[in-house]
């Protein structure tokens, strides 16, 4: 069972911590990059999971912490570019007919979802010939026994569809695509849903918000020191999405980040045709939302926002999960103090770790941006976090 299965309560985590001390109180040596991040770093930074139901994900008024609901908006003409499903024939254009056709990151979107298209109708002929083909780094965890009181994700029902939260064995037994064709796959979406985002609309006249967010696909490197600054962590995402704030001259400076991407070449873990996020994978994105995190809090960068999003992205699909790291857990995590500069290694008592809260993780549903009602419920994830934080700027 992983950690994103098993550990979903404070309950559930207060069994292992003990065997773990805070990261805070470790010495460089023991820390690793994010990237080999796995389960005894979610033990040590105090992980619990949160399942959410449906695949939209809900973010907390700034005020008031009440959770803010989901808008529902009908796409306008250009969001439809990537909604709603290509004209019969069109999915054998070229990018360059299909920019031509639909505009340039739409035709773009739909050019990088075709290598998917068309690598799975190859997949599933190959499959046909050799069904037993066995894969090294492809984990089948329906082999592996389940505790009868494991949770049980809900399915999406948004839409009636099967199709969020579900994937096929056989559509990722083949690992022909590159992750970068996934990241060029997710940064089309995101890019073109941001830019036609009705809440970022920029009239010709200059009559535009004084905040705006823009995806960029350059990978970034998030660097942070903590625990009075004896520790360094140091991660990399492979693009992000960022605030831009209207100066006096009206033009816009680039702002701090508020979401990363994270691209994976296939799943590694499937259960009842569901993804499962492996140790490794959360491990890795707990480590770079920390990181970024305690880089904008020691920083001081903007507003101070409890909550980093990360997308990961999976082939065509995507997921977003947003990271609550309270304000408590950066304060003790950034001047633990009374530890004597890490003398005192020991488990801390429960009273210790309730001070320091813990970080909660919640996952959306997995979306497959070659289905339609996937793309809009992708959409509707974009306008919920636009949304949000446009709400949580203006406090």
């Amino acid at each position: 069972m992983t950690y994103f299965e098993t550990i979903t309560s404070k309950s559930a985590l207060r069994k292992h911590q003990q065997e773990y001390a805070p990261l805070y109180r470790w010495q460089q040596h023991e820390l690793r990059s994010p990237s080999g991040w796995s389960r005894r770093e979610l033990f040590a930074s105090r992980v619990v999971v949160r399942h959410v139901g449906g695949g939209v994900l809900k973010y907390p008024t700034p005020s008031t912490s009440a959770i803010i609901p989901p808008p529902r908006r009908l796409p306008s003409s250009e969001l439809s570019k990537i909604i709603a499903p290509l004209r019969p024939g069109d999915e054998s254009l070229t990018e360059t007919e299909l920019i031509h056709r639909l505009g340039g990151t739409a035709g773009m979107f739909w050019a990088a979802l075709h290598r998917f298209t068309r690598e799975r109708s190859a997949t599933t002929s190959t499959t046909r010939i050799d069904a037993n083909t066995q894969h090294t780094d492809y984990i089948d965890s329906g082999k592996i026994k389940i505790a009868s009181s494991s949770p049980a994700p809900q399915q999406s029902s948004s839409f009636g569809s099967d199709n969020a939260g579900h994937v096929s064995r056989e559509e990722h037994s083949a690992c022909a695509v590159s992750e970068d064709a996934t990241v060029q796959l997710a940064s089309t979406f995101l890019r073109h849903a941001l830019v036609h985002c009705p809440q970022q609309y920029v009239s010709v006249d200059g009559n535009s918000p004084q905040l705006l967010l823009e995806f960029s696909g350059i990978r970034r490197r998030i660097f942070t020191r903590f625990s009075d600054q004896t520790l360094e962590l140091e991660a990399t995402a492979d693009g992000e999405v960022v605030l831009l704030r209207r100066n006096q001259t009206g033009r816009f400076d680039h702002g701090e980040a508020l979401v990363l991407l994270e691209g994976k070449r296939r799943f590694k873990l499937i259960h009842e045709g569901r993804p499962v996020i492996p140790d490794e994978e959360l491990g890795q994105m707990v480590g770079e939302a920390l990181a970024l995190r305690l880089s904008l809090a020691a920083e001081q960068i903007g507003h101070s926002e409890e909550t980093i999003v990360i997308i990961m992205a999976t082939r065509q699909y995507l997921c977003f999960l947003s990271f609550h790291i309270p304000d408590a857990y950066v304060e003790k995590a950034l001047h633990p103090g009374f530890y004597n500069n890490n003398e005192d290694r020991g488990p801390e008592s429960e009273d210790e770790a309730e001070e320091g809260g813990f970080i909660s993780v919640r996952a959306s549903d997995w979306l497959d941006l070659n289905t339609e009602c996937c793309r809009q419920l992708a959409y509707d994830n974009v306008t919920a976090f636009v949304d949000w934080q446009l709400q949580s700027q203006y406090v």
